[in-house]
């Protein structure tokens, strides 16, 4: 007889890093694995039955997690290998229960803080998300994150500088994507079951046609202008000289057909940054001086001051003039890669799935159905998050999905 199971492996944390003999976990009443494109958490929570309050003292912060789904009880496909986050417990009079949460390593690695600046050297965008995952790796030797054999090698021709001080490396990777740091493509990214980081071309053929009444059990559609942003004013910290940096950018397009929708974006960080890569600059050329940020001279042993991106100058005002123009090419870059996701109303769909029809993050599947209120036209989406739940009726999924935004600005149909 066919039925739906599931296999939850417990490895305790050690002193040395992880145990390497597994522990089943049983009694288990319900499971929920989430899976997210890009910087989404992928997390997962399952509850136990514990009469005898005992599981609830088997478990502890940052204990590892391996979940895995059956259909039949012979196959087992992993979900996650996650980190234990949080456990709490809910008794009764005759039963208690405990919750176990957590978060996949991605989520908990790539929060952290990386750096590029000892890297003034052109790289391709792959080289450069190896080295952000090298850093990582280095100071987390308990978690290792791999790099998928299938991933995008570019090409050197595509080869760029990327200078960046302590960011988070989600944002990093986050830039790297994006066609500016690329080939011209956008680029997605995700952890796979081996705990390597997959980068590759975001997939522009569809895997997948299901339809509302057959692999669709249930399904939400909406498209709207109340998220639209299509303008910013976009405020990036003082120059040296104390004023203000402010760049203001709009997608003509979009303003054309939905009408101005401003926000104010702070970006004061992108000055500060440039300052401080300025002030080591200064202090190892012995021209720091406390309280300023100019260097205390334009010459050092017969040398013009180069900046950080190697542009020559001799005065505050040559210095102070291609400061803000290093500020203002960041922010325009970091405003088309927000106007590029915002700018355009976008068709947002979740739902309930038959299965594993739609089976894997970052995948284009047509959807097609009328009574949703859509124009009769079949709409091609990306699948953003999946969600696997295991109950008494065993295992069920459910996905998110959402037109790219590229394809919904040149989507001139007014319908909705």
């Amino acid at each position: 007889m066919v039925f739906h199971t599931y296999k939850i492996e417990l490895y305790p944390k050690t002193a040395s890093g992880y145990s390497s003999t597994a522990t089943l976990v049983t009694d288990v009443i319900s499971i929920s694995v989430s899976e997210g494109l890009g910087a989404r958490a992928d997390t997962f929570s399952f509850t136990v039955f514990d009469p005898g309050n005992v599981t609830f003292n088997n478990f502890f912060i940052n204990d590892r997690v391996l979940i895995y789904k059956s259909y039949d009880g012979v196959t087992y496909t992993q979900l996650i290998d996650g980190i234990v986050e949080e456990k709490r417990v809910k008794s009764g009079v005759d039963d208690a229960m405990v919750t176990i949460t957590g978060i996949n390593r991605l989520e908990k690695l790539f929060n952290s803080l990386v750096q590029t600046t000892g890297e003034p050297i052109g790289r391709t965008a792959d080289s450069w998300i190896q080295l952000i995952i090298d850093q990582i790796n280095a100071n987390n030797p308990d978690l290792q994150i791999g790099w998928a054999s299938g991933n995008a090698s570019l090409d050197s021709q595509y080869a760029k500088p990327f200078v960046r001080d302590y960011s988070q490396a989600f944002g990093l990777i986050d830039e790297l994507s994006q066609p500016e740091m690329t080939d011209g493509k956008v680029y997605i990214y995700y952890l796979n079951a081996n705990n390597e980081l997959v980068w590759v071309p975001r997939p522009e053929v569809t895997s997948a046609t299901p339809s509302y009444g057959t692999e669709f059990k249930m399904l939400e559609a909406r498209k709207g202008i109340w998220d639209v942003v299509n303008s910013f004013v976009m405020y990036c910290g003082t120059n040296p000289y104390g004023s203000g940096i402010t760049l203001f950018d709009y997608d003509v397009l979009s303003v054309n057909k939905n009408g101005w929708k401003t926000k104010p974006v702070l970006a004061q960080k992108l000055a500060e940054d440039l300052q401080s890569k300025e002030w080591a600059k200064m202090k190892a050329w012995g021209l720091y001086q406390y309280g300023s940020r100019f260097p205390s001279s334009y010459t050092s042993g017969g040398e013009t001051y180069i900046m950080t991106d190697g542009t020559e100058v001799s005065s505050d005002a040559e210095f102070n003039s291609n400061f803000v123009d290093l500020v203002l090419s960041q922010a325009e870059i970091k405003s088309k890669q927000l106007l590029r996701k915002l700018s355009v109303p976008q068709f947002k769909t979740k739902g309930d799935y038959v299965f594993d029809e739609v089976n894997a993050l970052g995948d284009k599947v047509e959807v097609s159905f009328y009574d949703a209120g859509w124009s009769p036209e079949v709409k091609e989406l990306r699948v953003l998050t999946l969600n696997h739940s295991f109950g008494k009726n065993g295992w069920s999924s459910s996905f998110s999905i959402e037109q790219d935004s590229d394809a919904a600005s040149i989507d001139l149909n007014p319908e909705i």
